[in-house]
C-alpha cells in the first residue's frame, strides 16, 4: 500500500491557493482536494535523521481510523450488481 499522503501531496503541489485538484485516488475511494492554504512540504526528522519512520508510523494510524468508516459507508451502500445489464455487457464482449 503506498502512503495516502504521497498520493494527495502531488495533485496538490501543482494547485494553487482556491484551486481544486484533479481527482485522486486512494485505497478507500477517490478524492477532491481543495487547496486553501498552500504550503511548502516539509520533512519529518527525529533525532537521528531517520525521516520516514514518523512518515510511516502515521500512514499506519490513518489507515487504521479510517477503517469504522470504510465499515459504516459499505454498510449503508451495499454494492450490488445488476445481472441482467451485466450480461448484456459480456454478451457484447464476446
Amino acid at each position: 500500500m503506498s502512503p495516502p499522503a504521497i498520493g494527495i501531496r502531488n495533485p496538490v503541489l501543482v494547485s494553487e491557493k482556491g484551486a481544486v485538484s484533479e481527482r485522486v485516488r486512494l485505497d478507500d475511494g477517490w478524492h477532491l482536494v481543495d487547496v486553501s492554504d498552500p504550503r511548502p512540504a516539509a520533512r519529518c526528522l527525529d533525532t537521528d535523521g531517520r525521516g520516514a519512520i514518523p512518515f510511516h508510523l502515521r500512514a499506519q494510524r490513518t489507515q487504521v481510523a479510517r477503517q469504522p468508516d470504510l465499515a459504516k459507508a459499505h454498510e449503508q451502500h451495499r454494492p450490488s450488481i445488476n445481472e441482467v445489464a451485466l450480461s448484456r455487457v459480456l454478451a457484447k464482449s464476446k
